[in-house]
C-alpha cells in the first residue's frame, strides 16, 4: 500500500508436497479458487494489545521449577501473559470495532473469511425458522460473473448482551458451507442449519457452565 510501483503481492504460506502445483492452477486460471482466510490479517501487529503479552518471559523469582540445564546451556521456565481471555482473532477486532475502540478500516487489512475469486457471487438469504433447538434457513448463491467458480455461505450471530453480563464477543461464526462449481449465472440453494446451543455463551463467574440467555439473537 505505502509503494504504488508494486502491483501485486503474493504470500505463500507452507504448501506441502502438493500446494504449489495448485497454486500453479489458481495463477493459470485453471482452477478459480474458493479458499477463505482463517485468521485476521492486521496492518500493524504491533499496534495490537496481545502484542504487549508475547515474548521470552522467564520466571526469575521462584524455585518450584529450578533451572534445567540443556547442552545449549541453562535455561528457565517461560511464560507467555495471556489476558485476551475470548477476544482472539476476528472476535476482538469485531467487537472492538462495534464498541469504537478501533476504526476496522485503519486496522483490518483483510479480514477472516475474505477470499478472492476470478468471479463474483451474490447470496439471498431466506427465512429463519427455529423448531426443536434447530435454527434453519436457505441461503440462494448466484454466480452474477463470467467464469466458472464455487463460493462459500458464512454465517455468523451476534449475541443480546448487557453490561455485567455474561461476556461476549458482538461477532461469531457458528456454520458455513462451499457450494459446488457454479457456471456463470447458475444459482444453488445452500440449506444451513444449528443448535441453538452453539450460540451459548460460558459463565465463568456465577453457573460455571454454558448458557443460553435469553434475548434478541441476530443471524447474518
Amino acid at each position: 500500500r505505502n509503494y504504488p510501483q508494486i502491483k501485486s503481492v503474493l504470500w505463500c504460506p507452507p504448501a506441502g508436497q502438493t500446494g504449489f502445483s495448485a497454486l500453479g492452477d489458481i495463477l493459470a486460471g485453471t482452477t478459480n479458487p474458493s479458499g477463505k482466510t482463517s485468521d485476521t490479517f492486521v496492518y500493524d501487529l504491533t499496534q495490537q494489545p496481545s502484542y504487549n503479552n508475547a515474548g521470552d518471559y522467564k520466571y526469575e523469582n521462584m524455585t518450584e521449577f529450578p533451572t534445567e540445564n540443556f547442552e545449549e546451556g541453562e535455561t528457565s521456565p517461560a511464560f507467555v501473559n495471556y489476558v485476551e481471555s475470548i477476544y482472539v482473532g476476528y472476535k476482538y477486532y469485531e467487537t472492538a470495532a462495534d464498541e469504537g475502540v478501533i476504526e476496522y478500516d485503519d486496522v483490518v487489512q483483510y479480514p477472516f473469511g475474505y477470499g478472492l475469486s476470478y468471479t463474483t457471487f451474490e447470496q439471498e438469504m431466506g427465512d429463519v425458522t427455529y423448531a426443536d433447538g434447530t435454527v434453519s434457513f436457505d441461503v440462494t448463491v448466484t454466480n452474477t460473473g463470467d467464469v466458472a467458480g464455487k463460493d462459500v455461505v458464512e454465517v455468523f450471530y451476534t449475541p443480546p448482551y448487557e453490561n455485567g453480563g455474561i461476556e461476549k464477543a458482538s461477532v461469531n461464526l457458528v456454520a458455513f458451507e462451499k457450494t459446488e462449481l457454479l457456471e456463470p449465472g447458475a444459482s444453488e440453494t445452500v440449506s444451513i442449519s444449528f443448535e441453538d446451543d452453539d450460540m451459548a455463551s460460558y459463565d465463568d463467574q456465577d453457573a460455571k457452565a454454558w448458557v443460553l440467555e435469553a434475548g434478541d439473537y441476530q443471524v447474518s
